[in-house]
């Protein structure tokens, strides 16, 4: 199968470094709203109903949703979480080669 336009277009953006991190960027945004929206709507909860049992704004709900934010707080996302019944993880990954102590390569809270 011949490549696209769009995949070669991609694949020279990805080869540029601040270009190649804005769009790791751009996906941890939507994996977090795709998720978010995922659980909420599989518990049947609107917004409206989320913001309440999370202590929050239904707009903050609406604003986490969107994949274009990113300003959300870990106390906001720990809410969400709490809500939504679901334990949060943030992980860091070390950019470089070199291993971490006790041969750990990720790092999770």
């Amino acid at each position: 199968m011949s490549k696209t336009n769009w995949d070669k277009y991609y694949e020279n953006l990805k080869k540029d470094q601040k270009t190649k991190l804005e769009l790791e960027k751009a996906s941890y945004a939507i994996d977090i709203a795709m998720q978010i929206y995922t659980l909420r709507q599989k518990k049947g909860f609107t917004q409206k109903d989320l913001a309440d049992r999370a202590g929050i704004e239904q707009s903050d709900i609406a604003r986490v949703e969107n994949a274009d934010y990113r300003g959300y707080s870990l106390r906001a996302l720990e809410k969400i979480a709490s809500a939504l019944s679901s334990s949060l993880r943030i992980f860091f990954i070390p950019t470089n080669k070199q291993k971490l102590h006790h041969n750990q390569n990720i790092i999770g809270i």
